[in-house]
């Protein structure tokens, strides 16, 4: 069998890019000062590689346009309120890369470059569980909150940011990859999600415990689902009350006996209805333009409470994307995500009977429901999740073929090229 060896170059550094653009939380702790100057070398080579690559494209689609002026507009705004603007610059560059480096071989080489992102992630996942248990009491201390409850891919709160991509994406590679055998791409997706499910039982994190739970009940159950109710719209709408309702009517004390008695909470949530009460009282003071990214220590002093036990982490963010996107951005930066999210409503609405809308609109919900009561300031395929969604399921055909006995609703031309159908 011969090798492709263009194909191959490419896949490799597809494969290697993945790695320096999607930065396990761990190594600025646990590398010393020169392997981690090495490491920030080779990602800060890759995204500039990428940039020019994209340039010369000379196609510029309007989700990215959407993310990048995201990111733009928190750069200004902090620049303009004297925040942290190093921290915003580089947050703002790693993640944009990103994005950029997913269209361009998500559109070049379709669930070739799922499948690779998806082994990079799986690997991850793998490597933190082996962490979690040769260091069961942590792996090291983060300096701003001294906790010891991190590992390879972070913080126990933070772990969503790596588990569920790796979920998400190992199940498109399942559905759509023929250039792998059923078996292969079968014992990939199993195996992460039983590494997923164990190390969310061993972590006990309520909100990593719920999201998992919703996606392996799809994984399940998907063939059942009836995507005139269960589709992506219906799912930011729910999302939407469910915030309005938990942050700002705290509807939760109605719930409490499931809360405390069942996943073992306090009904503040850990405190963050506290920090929610912070947020807002900031939010209301700078409703248009927001408040910028704030340096750590202004931050910690605005948002710190009364309470000895909420100090530790208080100054770190709102505990929920839509109170931080205002924050930070006020109604101008909430208007840019609302119309990034109508982008993707309309785009997995336009092929909401095929396995790839119905994967995606659960992955994103799922990340969306773990965002009512975190930020997730680390989120590298949040918006690569989004991206694609918007790209549409038609960059897939690389590998797959038609699926078979699912109905397909009329699909806008510009994202989809050849309508998929699963047989599996």
């Amino acid at each position: 069998m011969k090798i492709n060896k263009s194909l191959f170059i490419q896949n490799f550094f597809i494969f290697i890019g993945c790695i320096f653009l999607i930065k396990p939380t761990c190594l600025p702790y646990i590398m010393n000062g020169k392997l981690n100057s090495i490491y920030m070398a080779f990602q800060t080579l890759t995204c500039i590689i990428t940039i020019i690559l994209y340039i010369t494209r000379k196609k510029f689609s309007k989700i990215t346009f959407f993310i990048v002026l995201y990111y733009v507009y928190q750069i200004a705004i902090t620049l303009f309120k004297h925040g942290d603007l190093r921290s915003i610059l580089v947050s703002s560059f790693e993640l944009v890369c990103i994005c950029i480096f997913s269209e361009i071989f998500y559109k070049k080489r379709g669930v070739e470059y799922i499948s690779i992102l998806s082994l990079v992630l799986e690997l991850y996942v793998f490597i933190n569980f082996l962490t979690l248990i040769l260091y069961p009491d942590g792996l090291y201390k983060t300096v701003s909150t001294d906790n010891p409850n991190n590992w390879f891919l972070g913080y126990k709160n933070q772990l969503i940011n790596f588990i569920l991509p790796a979920l998400c994406f190992s199940m498109i590679n399942l559905y759509y990859n023929r250039s792998q055998s059923k078996k292969h791409r079968l014992f990939r997706a199993i195996l992460v999600y039983s590494v997923a499910i164990i190390t969310s039982i061993i972590l006990w994190s309520a909100g990593t415990l719920i999201i998992i739970f919703m996606m392996a009940i799809f994984f399940m159950f998907h063939k059942l689902i009836n995507v005139k109710v269960f589709n992506f719209r219906n799912y930011v709408i729910v999302n939407c009350v469910l915030t309005f309702s938990v942050v700002i009517l705290r509807v939760q004390n109605v719930f409490s006996f499931i809360i405390v008695d069942i996943l073992g909470k306090d009904i503040t949530f850990t405190g963050r209805t506290f920090i929610w009460d912070k947020a807002l009282k900031y939010i209301i003071a700078n409703p248009i333009f927001g408040n910028g990214v704030e340096y750590y220590s202004y931050r910690y002093i605005k948002m710190s409470m009364n309470s000895t036990w909420l100090t530790g982490y208080a100054a770190l963010h709102s505990h929920c994307r839509f109170l931080e996107v205002m924050y930070r951005g006020g109604i101008v930066l909430l208007g840019i995500y609302v119309v990034i999210l109508i982008m993707t409503v309309k785009s997995l609405m336009n092929c909401k009977e095929t396995m790839f809308s119905k994967i995606l609109s659960i992955s994103l919900f799922a990340y969306m429901t773990g965002m009512m009561t975190e930020m997730y300031e680390y989120s590298p395929s949040f918006f690569v999740m989004i991206l694609m969604s918007c790209c549409g399921v038609g960059f897939l055909n690389n590998n797959t073929t038609i699926e078979k006995g699912e109905r397909i609703n009329a699909i806008s031309k510009k994202n989809i090229n050849i309508l998929h159908r699963n047989y599996i």
